[in-house]
């Protein structure tokens, strides 16, 4: 996912309507405290792309600390839980 142009957004409440297409988390930097979680929506398809831009889906890029990171883990474990949602053991990648 192509992350190299940030917007600050205004603040406020922002809600993608669009699914999710993909994810990916990695590190900023090699032992960086950040980590970077890109989310990649569906275009609208209702709202046309402007000049020069691609039809595909919008990348969202988020920068967290650990802790944050690590809250957001915990949260979808409790959600997934409530839901009745299969979760891979711990270590164990889900396929």
């Amino acid at each position: 996912m192509n992350t190299s142009q940030g917007e600050i957004l205004e603040l406020g409440h922002h809600e993608f309507e669009q699914r999710v297409e993909n994810f990916d988390i990695d590190l900023l930097g090699v032992t960086g405290p950040l980590v970077r979680l890109c989310i990649a929506v569906q275009a609208h398809p209702s709202k046309p792309p402007g000049p020069g831009k691609h039809r595909g889906a919008t990348t969202l890029a988020i920068r967290m600390d650990q802790a944050a990171a690590i809250e957001l883990l915990t949260k979808l474990r409790v959600l997934a839980r409530k839901m009745d949602w299969p979760l891979p053991r711990e270590g164990e990648n889900q396929a």
